[in-house]
């Protein structure tokens, strides 16, 4: 396939602003018919005769199966009303564009693209088309945030009629030129107004709110045709009408902060104050601001200061329609918050009060937003473990108690929330080596004072990676060290603790001594504990079908169970559990052996993991069908309905049981070329065999 655009039509002159007629004819020069539903053709308006991506499309018009299956040779005409958007006058290209290969829609594949497009001359004149704006109403003052109405009129002082659809935009800016330095306001749509014949006017009156901008003498600048200039002019230069304004805001400062000079690193709970005075002129407008505590190293807000506290002031809307809680000038309020002082090094800082730290209300002056508080951050608080008790020995897999006391031995109060943490180790220094056993949050007693203590107390499961012999119970405070102190080396005591094993054994268990394939069977097995020490853990029981005597992970599962209700297991004590098992049909035949393991998952630990399994021998047995007698007519014609009968017998040394994910089993009948079953064979009939 290959599609090619001709036979082009289209005026050589145009306005901008005008709508123009066009249409152009797509033939298949290909070898085979077209094969896609459906695909694009383009028209679009370029400085040159080559197509791309900056060129200005001005259509797209989709063949949606109107031209299915084009033939070699065939062609299809479209053709459509174009609008030429605003451009500069001059000499351009009309560029017809089937099945565009740099958009998705481009669904037909072809043999040559080169030649999708073609390109006609068009030169384009801007229309005699004047618009002037002239403010109605603006008022000189107005507040930063506040509301005011203006009304403007736009007039068509040109010869030819302004065809476009643009927007009126207003803005705040500096000076009386509209640049984009200049702050958006508001806009208007002015679709209704046009066509604007020559001589004829609109007016637009408008409420708008002034945005959060820089107070002061100002201009509000009324832009007509703002949006991408739609409207192609003779004259821009009269678009724009600037008229002074005195935009005023209030000032808030922020003083009489009450804060502490100094405190224990990491302290919580700290209570700070301030007041917030509006000494502007006007009334704030904004709905809410935020009066926010930072720690800072200098006096000086930057990012990378620490926010400890953020108190939103927001208005309440009342039915008169006034914000009830808006501070007038002369009025003011004040807040206060708890703070919790971070983790840093001992030393000076600030403390940063800033009233509207997200600058949401304009104001006269945002330099006064701040005030910097001297502050000093001591470390006098330590905190000691300073004892702990625990059993002398210990099982794996035990659950025993333990409790432990932390002491305040520092100077000044440890006002954080943090958690106490118990390990075991092979020492009694704490590292990363040491196998983690339990933690414990402190919240309840956290502002522990100079000199005061704590006993906690807990039960705790020794971990069977803990191993067996000499080990300490490692107890720390504030592992994670939430809070710095003067001696961190004091947080950890130790306690010695043996640790012993006990020990589980497969000592006998009950099978047949043959089985067939599929045929279920039950078992038992008895366990018992050959050790010193009782088995705490909850462990599973497994039963696999091997080759050898020998667990290994090419051994067949046949079934588990679980111990819970026979754990914990004293020493000496043992159980005797049954488990019904099925002999799959894909295992070998012969001698095997039946492999009972207890504990599969090692969840118990153990002085003796080598006696956890026990193998007992059993014969599978195969079963053998086989076609004994056949009885079937020597001669049959097509079509023609005959009596057929058969026997099977099982000559196998096992018993034919059916595979337990079926219900029966069926015997077939095919007609055939010759004497060997395959794939070809034709069937004639089945019989469905149900094994009682």
């Amino acid at each position: 396939t290959n599609l090619i655009v001709s036979n082009t039509s289209s005026p050589a002159e145009a306005v901008v602003n005008d709508t123009i007629n066009v249409s152009w004819t797509v033939t298949n020069e290909g070898n085979g018919q077209t094969s896609a539903y459906q695909w694009y053709d383009y028209v679009y308006l370029s400085s040159d005769a080559n197509y791309d991506e900056n060129d200005t499309q001005l259509i797209s018009k989709v063949t949606e199966g109107a031209y299915p299956n084009i033939e070699p040779g065939n062609s299809y005409t479209s053709n459509s009303n174009i609008y030429i958007p605003n451009k500069e006058a001059g000499d351009y290209y009309l560029i017809f564009y089937t099945n565009n290969n740099s958009y998705y829609y481009s669904r037909q594949n072809e043999s040559d693209r080169s030649d999708n497009f073609t390109a006609v001359p068009i030169s384009l004149s801007v229309p005699d088309v004047d618009l002037s704006i002239t403010v109605n109403s603006s008022p000189t003052e107005a507040l930063v945030q506040g509301g005011v109405n203006l009304s403007w009129t736009v007039t068509n002082n040109g010869t030819d009629v302004a065809k476009a659809k643009w927007y009126d935009y207003i803005y705040v800016s500096d000076d009386p030129v509209y640049d984009s330095g200049d702050r958006y306001v508001d806009s208007i749509y002015n679709g209704e107004n046009t066509p604007l014949a020559p001589g004829q006017s609109y007016t637009k009156s408008k409420s708008v709110t002034i945005p959060n901008t820089k107070s002061g003498d100002r201009y509000l600048l009324f832009v007509a045709d703002a949006y991408n200039n739609l409207q192609g002019e003779s004259n821009d230069n009269n678009n724009t009408v600037a008229v002074p304004i005195n935009l005023k805001a209030p000032n808030l400062t922020i003083s009489d902060v009450i804060a502490p000079s100094k405190a224990n690193k990491s302290s919580s709970g700290i209570g700070v104050s301030w007041k917030v005075t509006n000494t502007g002129d006007v009334t704030t407008l904004a709905q809410y601001w935020n009066d926010t505590v930072y720690f800072s190293t200098d006096a000086t807000y930057d990012s990378s200061d620490i926010r400890l506290a953020d108190v939103r002031k927001e208005n309440t809307y009342t039915y008169s329609g006034y914000y009830n809680s808006q501070i007038r000038a002369g009025q003011s309020y004040t807040r206060t918050s708890n703070i919790t002082i971070p983790n840093a090094d001992p030393g000076n800082y600030y403390l940063l009060f800033i009233t509207d730290s997200y600058n949401n209300q304009g104001e006269t002056n945002g330099a006064d937003n701040t005030q910097a508080i001297p502050f000093e951050v001591l470390n006098k608080t330590n905190i000691k473990t300073t004892s702990a008790t625990a059993p002398l020995q210990a099982t794996l897999n035990d659950t025993i108690d333990v409790s432990w006391t932390v002491t305040n031995t520092g100077l000044a109060t440890a006002s954080a929330t943090w958690y106490d943490y118990i390990y075991l180790s092979e020492d009694e220094n704490l590292d990363s080596s040491d196998i983690y056993v339990k933690n414990q949050k402190q919240e309840n007693n956290t502002f522990l004072a100079t000199g005061e203590s704590y006993t906690a107390t807990s039960n705790i499961t020794i971990p069977k990676a803990a191993g067996t012999g000499d080990r300490y119970l490692l107890f720390v405070a504030d592992r994670s060290n939430n809070f710095s102190e003067t001696d961190e080396t004091d947080n950890v005591f130790s306690v010695p603790i043996e640790l012993n094993a006990t020990n589980l054994k497969v000592t006998g268990a009950d099978t047949p001594s043959t089985v067939s394939f599929n045929e279920t069977l039950n078992v038992s097995w008895t366990v018992a504990n050959t050790g010193e020490n009782r088995a705490s853990a909850n462990w599973y029981d497994y039963i696999y079908l091997s080759n050898d005597a020998v667990y290994d992970s090419s051994d067949t599962y046949l079934n588990n169970l679980e111990l819970g209700d026979y754990t914990p297991l004293e020493a000496g004590d043992a159980y005797t559990v049954s488990q019904s098992i099925t002999i799959p049909r894909t295992v070998n035949s012969g001698n095997q052996y039946i492999l009972f393991v207890t504990d599969r998952n090692n969840s118990q630990g153990e002085t003796d993991e080598t006696d956890n399994t026990l193998a007992v021998p059993i014969e599978v047995k195969s079963p053998d069908l086989e076609f004994a007698e056949v009885i079937v007519a020597a001669n049959a014609s097509l079509n023609q309905t005959f009596n057929l009968s058969w026997t099977v017998n099982n000559i196998g040394e096992g018993t034919a049981f059916l595979d337990s994910s079926y219900s029966n089993w069926r015997d077939y009948v095919y007609l055939s070329d010759d004497a060997i079953y395959d794939e070809t064979d034709r069937p004639l009939t089945n019989r469905t065999i149900i094994i009682p």
